[in-house]
């Protein structure tokens, strides 16, 4: 089991103030250990290694999620052409399609990550 270190925890309810007089010391020790293991991961990995690619059945999987959501996506502005529509929400819509179009495998990390949110 890893250390656990919660700092919001270690503060008064509503305040920036510490509840102990050594607090700030460990939550500055633990952001220095944090940023120095981050720069030390990022040096050791190579830039030159290729990005993960896809096989071949992912690869399909992932056009027909896109082809879907294109298809869902102009399913909506059939809909909605007449009404007057926030530009955000449309260009929420853009930034989604963009993502789910760009031709890039997750990183385990990413899919661990995706993982546990889906069982929550």
């Amino acid at each position: 089991m890893g250390l656990q270190f919660h700092p919001e925890r270690m503060r008064v309810n509503g305040s920036d103030e510490f509840d102990y007089p050594g607090c700030p010391r460990a939550y500055q020790s633990f952001v220095k250990a944090v940023t120095a293991y981050q720069k030390k991961v990022n040096s050791s990995v190579n830039p030159m290694v290729a990005k993960p690619k896809m096989d071949q059945e992912m690869e399909k999987k992932r056009r027909l999620i896109v082809r879907c959501f294109s298809i869902a996506k102009n399913l909506y502005d059939l809909r909605h052409d007449g009404s007057v529509e926030p530009v955000s929400n449309r260009s929420d819509l853009e930034a989604g399609a963009e993502f789910l179009e760009s031709n890039t495998a997750l990183s385990l990390q990413q899919e661990k990550r995706l993982k546990q949110m889906g069982q929550r």
